[in-house]
């Protein structure tokens, strides 16, 4: 296993069972990138609402991420799951409850998606080993800019919120397909290795 030489075993395991679960990587960013993408086009198309679109990519993605920790109970990523499911859960809530007609809803998604980036990072740093952990630590940071321009107000009210969760959106699905190819190949490469 030359791909995982200089590190820990306790970390090459930690790798190598992140990367039987590429799919999942790879099915979530793709999720996330469609929805990103729908949340701009549709309502420059139509007279749908970004927020919803939005909203229900949150609350698809929180449950595939529930769905997933209970697929892998019992393994090391289980809780990680099971917190970034419920995070992405609350989030769908937050941002389903239109947080325009409520000023302090605004600053508990800021919250939440603040939450989320630092949850990022820390599972990037879990993730460092691997060559992927980069493309996290890069949504991580990305969500916490994001965070603080939703918590400032340098945008107008009605753009901000939309535009700013559209953008978590494709920069955390990009992201995690980028995570998901990798660890794909990586797979790959560990097979020919072996055999």
């Amino acid at each position: 296993m030359e791909l995982l030489i200089g590190i820990s075993r306790e970390a090459r395991l930690r790798v190598i069972e992140l990367g039987k679960n590429w799919n999942h990587f790879l099915i979530l960013g793709c999720i996330l990138l469609l929805g990103g993408v729908l949340a701009i086009t549709l309502p420059l198309m139509t007279r749908y609402d970004a927020d919803q679109v939005i909203g229900w990519t949150f609350l698809v993605c929180g449950f595939f991420q529930l769905f997933q920790a209970l697929r892998v109970h019992g393994s090391t990523t289980f809780r990680w799951w099971l917190v970034f499911g419920t995070l992405l859960v609350l989030l769908a809530i937050a941002v389903l409850r239109n947080p325009l007609e409520n000023f302090s809803t605004v600053h508990v998604v800021a919250g939440l998606l603040a939450c989320l980036g630092l949850l990022k990072i820390i599972y990037a740093y879990r993730l460092r080993p691997a060559r992927e952990w980069s493309w996290l630590l890069l949504s991580g940071l990305m969500s916490l800019v994001l965070a603080a321009l939703l918590a400032t107000h340098l945008l107008p009210a009605d753009l901000k919120l939309s535009l700013l969760l559209a953008v978590e959106l494709i920069s955390a699905g990009l992201c995690l397909t980028l995570i998901g190819w990798g660890f794909n190949t990586m797979n790959e490469r560990l097979i020919k290795q072996v055999i």
